[in-house]
């Protein structure tokens, strides 16, 4: 190597193009990045690719390319796998690049990742999109993160997950201030402390039944994994799951609380 400057590529599909006798999904944005990686190689630059773990080992060297595995595909403990192997591994093989440049493509945790390493290091970042879109600051980041809980794509059983739990945690806020108002305007509750506690011990029952029941249904698809016939409840399952925790202590901490910030104003404007 000439020392032309290191520059790291992070895909979790590319080792089956650097290797074609490795199995794995092969696209196009794979091709692409195969052909760049090669064509640094060959000049002199000192290329890395972080990419998923396909048995070759957590570091090799095909063709002058430095590859650094991360996790196998379905390796892990779903929703807690999103934690490890996938966040840390993914990681360690970033920092263990010690790029000079880091480069990735279109939107998600790769990108995500990738930058976050690169400003830790004070590298070069460097993103490919298909579409201005791509690059938005307004990405939905809480959507990338859920997907990735799941098997690392949104897919349309995630999207049908964000509705649907965007649906449950509208509804319980919308009842859990609606009854706020009933205590204070027909049962003669003094706004204040008093009436928040009352009103969310009140509506603590009928939350928790909503969220363990709709829960304990979908455990057996978060567990089952992504089988063959359960591609789409899956993620699904995995999305609305999450989104009933978080949505749950939303409803039971935030809007009791962000009701006793402003709910007084808003009661006497309506009066």
């Amino acid at each position: 190597m000439s020392g032309r400057g290191r520059i790291n590529f992070h895909a979790h599909h590319l080792y089956p193009v650097l290797k074609p006798d490795a199995s794995g999904f092969v696209g196009g944005a794979e091709v692409q990045q195969a052909a760049i990686t090669r064509g640094l190689a060959a000049r002199g630059f000192e290329v890395s690719v972080v990419t998923g773990d396909f048995g070759q080992g957590r570091r090799t060297v095909v063709d002058g390319i430095t590859v650094l595995a991360t996790f196998r595909p379905g390796q892990g403990i779903p929703v807690l796998r999103f934690f490890h192997p996938r966040l840390t591994r993914t990681v360690s093989a970033l920092l263990a690049a010690d790029a000079e440049v880091y480069y990735a493509r279109c939107s998600g945790l790769e990108p995500g990742l990738s930058y976050d390493v690169a400003s830790w290091k004070r590298a070069a970042f460097v993103v490919a999109a298909a579409h201005d879109q791509d690059a938005l600051r307004s990405l939905p980041v809480g959507g990338v993160l859920a997907a990735w809980l799941g098997d690392g794509i949104i897919s349309l059983g995630s999207i049908v997950g964000f509705l649907t739990i965007l649906g449950i945690a509208a509804r319980n806020g919308i009842m859990m201030i609606t009854h706020f108002q009933h205590l204070e305007r027909h049962e003669g509750e003094a706004f204040g402390p008093g009436l928040v506690l009352r009103g969310a011990k009140e509506r603590l029952s009928p939350i928790l039944m909503t969220t363990l029941t709709t829960g304990l249904a979908l455990v057996p698809l978060v567990i089952g994994g992504n089988l063959p016939g359960h591609e789409i409840e899956h993620p699904l399952a995995v999305v609305v799951l999450g989104g009933l925790v978080t949505s749950t202590l939303l409803n039971l901490f935030v809007v009791p609380s962000l009701y006793l910030r402003f709910g007084k104003t808003t009661a006497k404007a309506a009066y």
